[in-house]
């Protein structure tokens, strides 16, 4: 439901057989799992260390930005409240993508990507 939620009904379920993609004219659907900020001094023989992961909404992300901007401190608290709170389980078992819908207005939460981007046949 939240595929078509954000993305409208033109999205169909193609079955490869052992994963199900949500799919359209424009490529397959891809969901923005977060965010994974590098620390400049955090790099080892050419590799990135990556140690935090920031769900969509949390503090210092762009979902964030656009959210808070404008709010009073109590409005603010509120969000950053709900925001603790948003995870994938807690969208399937509500349905209410209310929040998840204003995020994506701000900052696109589903992409449809015609290039391969993970091989799935290992």
């Amino acid at each position: 439901k939240l595929w078509h939620e954000l993305l409208g009904q033109d999205v169909r379920v193609n079955d490869t057989g052992g994963a199900s993609f949500f799919e359209s004219n424009e490529g397959r659907a891809h969901y923005l799992v977060g965010y994974c900020p590098i620390n400049e001094r955090a790099f080892s023989k050419g590799h990135a260390i990556l140690n935090t992961l920031l769900l969509p909404g949390m503090d210092n992300t762009p979902e964030a930005a656009a959210m808070l901007a404008g709010l009073e401190t109590h409005e603010r608290v509120a969000y950053q409240k709900q925001a603790e709170r948003q995870s994938m389980r807690d969208l399937n078992t509500s349905k209410d993508f209310t929040v998840i819908r204003q995020y994506h207005q701000h900052v696109s939460q589903v992409r449809m990507i015609e290039q391969d981007v993970f091989d799935y046949s290992i």
